[in-house]
């Protein structure tokens, strides 16, 4: 076996069996979409003072990460596609996932993702923040705030030298939660 090879693999067994053994560290927050005001496409959301604590707490979470998004209100699954399909289809709409043709009609998970690093600044996109809108994410305050739509994002951080495993990773909780949207093979 070519040597490069073992390395790697020897490496990532020792990082899998260590997570294994003395698990990852975890997180959850909650959102309400109505609260989502668009005083923040020109305001920091990260500084302001309904959400500088959240986001304080956020920026903590340095290493590579794992994240979804758990429907929690009892907003129906179709309405919530729709009303993405619609925003979607407006001019100047900001990038957002992909949007299935079809979907789990009882899953309550809304998307899964993950980031190398600056988990933070991926939520300000999630949330329709972020100064460029041609950055993919969620767009959450475009759309999902008339739904009374509430959300929980489950964050699981790794290790730095687990950064080129997140790929592996975000497709499992993919298979497995099944969100309504994002392009998971």
């Amino acid at each position: 076996m070519d040597e490069n090879l073992k390395k790697f693999i020897d490496q990532s067994i020792k990082s899998l069996e260590f997570i294994k053994n003395h698990g990852a560290k975890e997180y959850s927050y909650d959102f309400d979409c109505s609260e989502l005001d668009n005083q923040y496409l020109t305001v920091d959301i990260t500084k302001s003072e309904a959400y500088k604590k959240k986001f304080d707490s956020l920026k903590e979470i340095k290493g590579p990460a794992v994240y979804w998004f758990e429907i929690t209100s009892n907003t129906n699954q179709s309405d919530l596609v729709n009303a993405l399909e619609d925003y979607s289809r407006k001019d100047n709409h900001r990038a957002v996932p992909v949007i299935k043709k079809t979907y789990c009609a009882t899953s309550n998970y809304l998307y899964v993702g993950k980031v190398k690093k600056n988990f933070y600044s991926r939520i300000v996109q999630h949330l329709g923040y972020f100064k460029t809108a041609a950055t993919q994410g969620l767009q959450l305050c475009h759309w999902g705030n008339n739904l009374s739509l509430k959300l929980k994002l489950h964050v699981i951080e790794f290790n730095r030298d687990m950064e080129d495993m997140m790929p592996a990773i975000e497709q499992h909780f993919a298979q497995v939660l099944k969100p309504l949207v994002g392009k998971h093979i």
